[in-house]
């Protein structure tokens, strides 16, 4: 095998440092070792970084909360205005303070266990478990009956694309024989 000469070398191919043979080479391998130091200031450093980023999105954050409950407040607020009085007979002395308490209600209601009829053992479950059952079974086929619904049209599903019933004067009119 042929040895590379430096000298015949130009641009970007010449070697960077002093270039020795392999043959002159007492170990093939670097003789320093890992800087244990600057590893772990290294990585302290990087900790650090990332304890700080989630504190400052912890700050935002919970400055975007303040301000989104600041603008539900502000929403419902503005519907009922108080530089304009309702017309008589003024039948509720606070709407704004019913309106949350509305509002509140449908929210535990939507997030809450409990019967809509025990008697027809109809409940309603809170809406992100409805939502994670139907991503898990996901939506019954159409015109599949259940266990909820076991008699059919129980469901109350259109009909679509259905043929219609021939009426009789849309019965087409028969030809005479020649």
């Amino acid at each position: 095998m042929s040895e590379i000469d430096p000298s015949m070398l130009e641009g970007d191919k010449v070697p960077q440092g002093r270039f020795v043979a392999h043959h002159d080479l007492e170990e093939f391998h670097e003789d320093t070792d890992l800087d244990i130091r600057g590893v772990l200031v290294n990585t302290g450093v990087l900790i650090g970084l990332c304890a700080v980023t989630f504190w400052v999105i912890s700050l935002v954050m919970g400055h975007f909360q303040s301000e989104e409950a600041a603008l539900d407040k502000d929403r419902l607020s503005l519907r009922f205005s108080k530089d304009q009085p309702p017309p008589a007979p003024v039948l509720q002395a606070h709407p704004e303070l019913e309106t949350h308490e509305i509002v509140a209600e449908a929210k535990a209601r939507l997030e809450s266990y409990g019967w809509n009829d025990a008697a027809k053992k109809s409940a309603h479950i809170p809406i992100d478990r409805a939502i994670s059952i139907l991503a898990e079974k996901g939506l019954p086929e159409r015109g599949v009956m259940d266990q909820f619904h076991p008699q059919p049209g129980s469901s109350n599903t259109p009909k679509i694309g259905l043929p219609a019933a021939p009426s009789p004067a849309a019965a087409p009119a028969s030809e005479p024989k020649p």
